[in-house]
């Protein structure tokens, strides 16, 4: 685990877990739930506007307005660490897929790597000019890759902090979301236009431009078994596409407002998402429709991330209040 570093009282930032106790009928687009409780604790000084689960499920790590890296116990909700990691906000936190190192970035231009077994800080990354919004590793973990509000998109390599390429003026706008592909082989990017692109991992040719969303892309994750991607957009919508040829496969609505985070299920069959409508939806992929919707009266500000535990049998919602929660249901069907 990480050491604690310097320690803050915990106080603002909301964090929701959502417990269900058993996925049945996955695949099937039959999925309900209910409630059975919900814990509150106290979680960041502001906003939290990251989270990101363990690969092994046992702890998971959040990133804050006040620069606070926060590891917590997934079981207990209690929190092992707290240190100062940077200047400004943190903007992403996110596991390696070995669950070996901890990656954080921030609005202060730095990555920095940390080592989850033995708790020391690894290095910095001067990664860009301007504040760095997303990141995300290879499927091998050789490599990371770095989005800026500078516009460039930056290749790093993970084991040395060597910066491998980088594609400069990638985008018009400011580059909000990064994802990499299953198979490694794409990046995909997107920006405060609501453009997309497909971009070639090993050559960094663009493959692809696509006016995907009439506002803000405010996440872009590729489905981990299928060769298609979902992006989240200020324009209230989920769109699904097949990236390779460019089209649109499907247009998920129901969301009221700014959709800002999306996790797929491990097999790529459901999607979440949610928003400034403080309703997080659960997307059955095959008939692409909403099978569930959480909404709790305590979550009275916007969803700012989302993700799956690895067993499936629940997921983290970050948000921009004041507490952390967890929820817990039930799968009856």
């Amino acid at each position: 685990m990480l050491k604690s570093g310097s320690e803050s009282l915990l106080r603002g930032g909301m964090l929701f877990v959502f417990v269900v106790s058993q996925f049945f009928g996955l695949g099937s687009g039959k999925l309900s739930a209910q409630n059975l409780g919900l814990r509150t604790i106290k979680g960041h000084d502001g906003g939290v506007f990251s989270v990101s689960v363990s690969p092994f499920g046992d702890v998971f790590a959040t990133g804050g307005s006040a620069g606070f890296l926060k590891v917590w116990n997934y079981n207990s909700g209690r929190k092992t660490v707290s240190t100062h990691g940077h200047g400004s906000t943190i903007e992403k936190v996110l596991f390696s897929p070995d669950a070996r190192t901890l990656v954080s970035a921030g609005a202060d231009g730095r990555i920095k790597l940390w080592n989850v077994s033995n708790g020391r800080y690894i290095r910095t990354l001067k990664a860009h000019y301007r504040a760095v919004n997303d990141v995300c590793f290879t499927p091998n973990q050789e490599f990371l890759v770095s989005v800026s509000s500078d516009k460039t998109i930056r290749v790093w390599e993970v084991e040395t902090g060597r910066l491998m390429s980088t594609i400069e003026a990638a985008h018009e706008a400011v580059i909000n979301t990064v994802d990499v592909s299953f198979d490694g082989m794409f990046i995909a990017t997107g920006d405060q236009l609501g453009v997309l692109k497909i971009w070639r991992f090993s050559t960094g040719k663009l493959e692809r431009t696509i006016a995907a969303h009439r506002d803000w892309i405010n996440e872009i994750k590729f489905n981990p078994k299928k060769e298609s991607l979902a992006t989240a957009g200020a324009d209230a919508k989920v769109k699904i596409w097949d990236y390779k040829a460019g089209v649109l496969t499907a247009e998920l609505t129901g969301h009221r407002s700014w959709v800002s985070a999306i996790a797929y299920d491990n097999e790529g069959d459901y999607l979440l998402s949610g928003g400034t409508d403080e309703v997080i939806r659960l997307w059955d992929l095959e008939i692409y429709k909403t099978v569930k919707k959480y909404s709790e009266p305590s979550m009275i500000m916007s969803v700012t991330d989302i993700a799956f535990h690895p067993s499936q049998t629940s997921f983290l919602v970050a948000t921009s209040g004041i507490y952390l929660f967890v929820y817990d249901t039930i799968a009856p069907e």
